[in-house]
């Protein structure tokens, strides 16, 4: 699955809007 896919379900099963992707993204990269 690609990263934008992987993305794109993950947002629509958790119901997340683009902004709390990007923060959660944002803290995920740090690790």
């Amino acid at each position: 699955m690609s990263l934008g896919s992987s993305l794109y379900h993950a947002r629509k099963k958790s119901g997340l809007s683009q902004e709390n992707v990007a923060e959660k993204l944002g803290v995920s990269r740090q690790t």
